[in-house]
């Protein structure tokens, strides 16, 4: 083999893997961008969705320990047509007065009083049976009230006032060394502890 054959068999040999080097950088160059791009498009989409819940109003209940938060060009009111805890949320364009008082709207021509469509109700039954309904979301339970958050509309609000959602303490129990779990949102997760007699007693629950 001549000097000059002998140079480019020799130049193929050494660029040979040098490309397949090439190569495998920028495969490994190219995956890492797309995971950063991931983890920060997902990181920035978190604290868009938190920032467009941190001017909204909080509607504050002491008496069954919870908290919920609502657009501010929204209004929050007891249900007049059930009982205490629920609540019905209802924006500014459903509002109306009516004896001096803004209260949200009540559908005309109906068979019986009701809300005009367009409202979210918080509801909170005294049994864990969960509604047979897509349109019921469960929040979680405490002191033996389970709640729910209803929308027939409004689906991007509703799942924004459901993650503002939280109780304000779970029941309390004297037993000594028993910790509550928290949920990614600090939210009190369901608990139970091991009582006298093989008993189980639930401190709270939540999503």
């Amino acid at each position: 083999m001549n000097n000059q054959n002998q140079s480019k068999y020799l130049d193929k040999r050494i660029s040979t893997p040098i490309g397949i080097v090439i190569i495998v950088l920028v495969a490994i160059i190219a995956g890492a961008g797309i995971l950063a791009w991931q983890y920060f498009g997902t990181l920035k989409e978190e604290v868009a969705i938190q920032d467009e819940t941190a001017d909204w109003k909080t509607y504050r209940n002491e008496e069954y320990g919870f908290e919920i938060k609502y657009p501010s060009d929204w209004m929050c009111e007891q249900n007049v047509f059930s009982s205490k805890p629920n609540l019905v949320f209802c924006p500014f364009s459903l509002t109306e007065v009516h004896s001096g008082e803004t209260i949200c709207k009540w559908k005309t021509g109906a068979s019986k009083p009701q809300y005009e469509e367009g409202m979210i109700y918080l509801f909170a039954y005294n049994n864990d049976s969960k509604p047979n309904n897509l349109k019921y979301h469960y929040l979680g339970s405490v002191s033996g009230k389970y709640y729910y958050l209803y929308s027939e509309s409004n689906k991007l609000i509703a799942n924004q006032i459901i993650s503002t959602f939280r109780f304000l303490e779970c029941s309390s129990i004297d037993i000594p060394n028993y910790e509550i779990a928290k949920n990614n949102n600090g939210n009190p997760l369901e608990f139970y502890v091991d009582l006298n007699d093989n008993q189980t007693g639930r401190i709270c629950s939540s999503i």
